[in-house]
């Protein structure tokens, strides 16, 4: 058995599935197997656990690499159950979270399995030292400026708000806002012509966090420039909003 907990200064990460922020606590844990077999491993806590199993290799600014197999609780208790077959000679990394964000407490890890499995904390070195996150602020108004997207209105009826990113390390960029407003975000390489929306393109989201709120993840490289632009589901709408940005590195924010 494996016994920790996760605290104020446990190290955060976002979750493979889109979420606002990066404020999943985390610990990850190294797997000794000796012997290649089908194993259980569940975590055992009062919090609603969750849990993702790598090999080699973790790197919590981009947790969709090296993914093998992820478990909740299958709607049977609030406890993380991972079936999976392990094999000898391959490194595993345990990452042990939460469901929700921002949450703390013990936890204890156990196995089943033709052998013991032996956890150890996991410590990656090639890993980022820190999850840096910027954050802007701005918000949408009557003098914002506004382009067409539905219907066939004779004047622009959706407002929008356009930010250039400016990183100083390529990596992934996980891109979220918090606002009052059902939002819409669009990621743009070069330039934004609000009259050609589908130009230069690269992605665009309605409410990739589940909340209404958008989630945009996407590998930024230093040499190329990348415009956000910040927009509403429904037309009319204005209000504040923020946006943040996490991933191995800051980024700065200028208005377009």
């Amino acid at each position: 058995m494996y016994s920790s907990a996760l605290t104020i200064n446990s190290q955060r990460f976002c979750h493979p599935t889109p979420r606002i922020a990066a404020m999943h606590f985390y610990q990850a844990i190294a797997l000794n197997v000796s012997m290649g077999d089908n194993y259980t491993i569940q975590c055992h806590s009062c919090m609603d656990t969750y849990g993702y199993l790598f090999n080699t290799t973790f790197d919590p600014t981009d947790t969709t690499k090296n993914l093998v197999e992820e478990g909740d609780d299958y709607g049977s208790s609030t406890d993380i159950f991972l079936t999976v077959t392990l094999q000898r000679s391959i490194r595993y990394i345990l990452v042990s979270t939460t469901y929700s964000l921002s949450v703390l407490g013990p936890f204890s890890i156990t196995s089943t399995g033709l052998v013991p499995i032996v956890f150890n904390l996991f410590s990656n070195e090639s890993a980022p030292a820190s999850f840096a996150i910027s954050q802007g602020s701005s918000s949408l108004a009557s003098t914002s400026p506004a382009y067409f997207r539905t219907g066939t209105c004779t004047t622009p009826n959706f407002y929008y708000n356009a930010f250039a990113i400016h990183v100083y390390t390529a990596g992934v960029c996980n891109i979220s806002l918090a606002s009052n407003f059902d939002s819409y975000e669009y990621l743009y390489n070069n330039t934004f012509n609000s009259s050609a929306r589908t130009t230069n393109m690269l992605q665009s989201n309605d409410d990739g966090t589940g909340s209404t709120q958008f989630f945009l993840s996407y590998f930024i490289n230093i040499l190329a420039r990348y415009i956000v632009v910040v927009a509403t589901y429904s037309a009319s709408i204005t209000g504040p909003f923020a946006i943040n940005i996490f991933g191995s590195n800051y980024v700065n924010f200028t208005a377009v």
